[in-house]
């Protein structure tokens, strides 16, 4: 479903000459006064309350473009865009939007949690029935996943067409179907292949086989099988007595032996292979079309960029289990095409920007390289972590979390900044820590109350609850002990008040699932006090009896179609809650007493039905009604 759009950030780095010793003394020299530079902060990542030196000035590409902004309601958010004096220009009145597209769209969800595409007037330009939005090549890709239905729009929202069943991402104006071909955005296809593994476009070529972990060959957008042109003529064979693969020639006759695990074509006199002692212990390398090994066989990864560059990932142990996903956060290196030039292994990310660069992520910032591996001097260098993609002239993604507009200067144009005005002067500012490559956690520094003290208590004890409780979760110890860890919140203040909502999403590399918890957090802005579900209640301790048969009751009504582990369920002043304009909600993590598939539980008990119990007297209760 959803790509992981995950985390980013950008600093400088120029490469001169052409000659290959100096782009590499160039880039070592650079990795070592990043870790020179960075040896004392490493382990807390970026913040951006820290010193933003070198973070770019707002840009002038388009003084007009509007700006995602928040208001608060109380016990919910809503979200609009306003001009760059702050009025809003679009009414807040969507649960999330994104920053303006350049061609005068923008993604927007509405309060039923449906996605569409308005213009800069806020009018729907589609609809909000889709499941899932999202910009690929230049267009937009919509589900609807109850109806197994997805459309195809065009960049200023105009459908071009749809269909029943999935349609994967564009790439060069085509998406692969499996079974049939590609198809072109207006719907039929262009290429017809009944294929099983269908791969993205890249320069015009794209990676095909007949069947799932069958020999694979490239072809053009024609359709045209490439093995003659740029495969050296070499053919990939998969031995049925050992399920290896190798390689032969135009005549059939076996030139290299069947002995990787898995292979790619060869391309430019080049193959990646894999060798492994089992299916989970797989390591790459490249060989030469006479089969010797060029690099050998000790790599977590090898992928081709669409630039051309070679991203290799990091040595690993030869017992080590490799998960599929721990290339995306493993330190890389960049070769050129003719494996010549390298950068050493300095970039915790790498990825496709356009046919010309790359966009690389070290220990301190994001930038761009070109084919020759340079850095761009067209394109900007940002602190932090970023990753990129082009939206026309402007530079669009994540940088530091937050999902970012630039020029190619690296002014900012427009962000969602997750900052909010509270009220009174109080206002909330989105923080960000970056503690691996592998992990995000956002939290809120509030500010602008009557009392310091009371705002540094508040602000310490959101750190404590929203960062350092969870923080060991974020794993970082190779291949088979990294931890990925996400964390969103929304904050909103309701009188005295703040209401903050937190989510976190952790998940092991390479194991089944990931796992996601719920921290909600109530703080008293008057006095820096957290309150806890106890402080809601009289000392009458039957209180407890009446929610836990209150929450047992609803659970017996759905326990057919739950499938609860329990169904009775005892309800103690730790349970987990949320504070709600009418009543409270008493929630489970998913998996707790349920199939983890069920998700979270929530169980509403209005406040009507605890009048007898409620300390209406209370601070708790009198800080918000």
């Amino acid at each position: 479903m959803l790509k992981n759009l995950k985390l980013f950030a950008i600093i400088m780095i120029i490469f001169v000459l052409a000659l290959p010793l100096n782009a590499c003394q160039r880039l070592n020299r650079r990795a070592e006064d990043v870790l020179g530079r960075n040896e004392e902060n490493r382990d807390k990542g970026y913040d951006e309350g820290e010193d933003k030196s070198g973070i770019p000035e707002p840009g002038t590409l388009d003084k007009n473009m509007l700006i995602p902004a928040a208001q608060n309601n109380g016990f919910d958010v809503t979200y609009g865009f306003t001009d760059k004096t702050g009025r809003f220009v679009i009414e807040p009145r969507f649960k999330s939007v994104e920053p303006f597209f350049e061609s005068g769209v923008a993604l927007v969800t509405d309060l039923s949690g449906k996605m569409g595409i308005i213009g800069k007037t806020g009018e729907y330009i589609v609809e909000p029935q889709w499941n899932y939005i999202f910009y690929t090549d230049n267009i937009f890709l919509g589900y609807k996943y109850e109806e197994y239905t997805s459309a195809v729009f065009d960049k200023n929202g105009r459908m071009l067409f749809q269909k029943e069943g999935y349609i994967a991402d564009y790439s060069e104006g085509l998406s692969p179907l499996g079974g049939e071909g590609y198809l072109d955005t207006s719907g039929n296809i262009a290429i017809k292949l009944d294929y099983e593994s269908l791969d993205f476009f890249k320069n015009g070529i794209a990676k095909v086989a007949p069947e799932y972990f069958g020999p694979s060959h490239y072809i053009d957008k024609n359709g045209n099988d490439l093995t003659e042109k740029v495969s050296s003529g070499l053919r990939m064979y998969k031995d049925e007595s050992n399920n290896l693969f190798g390689f032969k020639n135009r005549q059939g006759d076996i030139v290299i032996n069947a002995e990787y695990y898995g292979a790619s074509p060869f391309y430019n006199g080049y193959a990646i292979v894999c060798v492994t002692s089992d299916s989970y212990n797989l390591k790459y390398g490249i060989i030469d079309t006479a089969g010797n090994q060029v690099l050998e066989p000790e790599y977590c990864d090898i992928k081709r960029m669409s630039n051309g560059l070679i991203a290799v990932g990091e040595k690993v142990d030869v017992y080590a289990y490799l998960p599929e996903e721990y290339f995306n956060y493993c330190k890389k290196a960049l070769y050129t095409p003719d494996l010549k030039k390298s950068t050493g292994f300095i970039f915790d990310s790498v990825s496709d920007f356009d046919d010309e660069h790359v966009c690389v992520i070290d220990d301190t910032s994001v930038y761009f390289i070109d084919k020759e591996l340079e850095q761009s001097r067209k394109l900007p260098e940002l602190p932090g972590r970023g990753e990129f993609i082009k939206d026309g002239e402007l530079i669009r993604g994540y940088l530091n979390g937050k999902m970012t507009v630039l020029d190619t200067k690296g002014g900012i144009l427009a962000q969602n900044s997750g900052d909010i005005d509270l009220g009174d002067g109080i206002v909330s500012k989105k923080q960000v820590k970056l503690p691996t490559p592998a992990a995000l956690f956002s939290y809120p520094v509030v500010s602008g109350l009557k009392d310091n003290s009371v705002e540094k208590k508040i602000n310490d004890t959101i750190y404590h609850e929203m960062v350092e409780a969870y923080e060991d979760l974020a794993r970082f110890d190779g291949p088979e002990n990294t931890m990925y860890v996400y964390s969103t919140y929304v904050i909103t203040r309701e009188k005295n008040l703040i209401l903050i909502d937190q989510d976190i999403f952790t998940y092991l590399l390479g194991s089944n699932h990931g796992y996601s918890y719920r921290n909600t957090i109530f703080i008293d802005s008057e006095t820096g006090v957290r309150y806890g579900l106890a402080d809601l209640f009289r000392t009458d301790p039957g209180v407890w009896e009446y929610l836990s048969a209150a929450v047992t009751r609803q659970v017996r009504e759905k326990m057919d179609e739950m499938g609860y582990f329990t169904d009775e369920i005892v309800v103690g002043p730790d349970a987990s809650f949320a504070v709600k304009q009418d009543g409270i909600v008493i929630y489970f993590t998913a998996g707790d007493i349920a199939a983890y598939a069920a998700g979270m539980q929530e169980f509403f008990i209005p406040y009507a039905d605890l009048d007898g119990y409620i300390d209406t007297e209370g601070d708790f209760w009198n800080a918000f009604k």
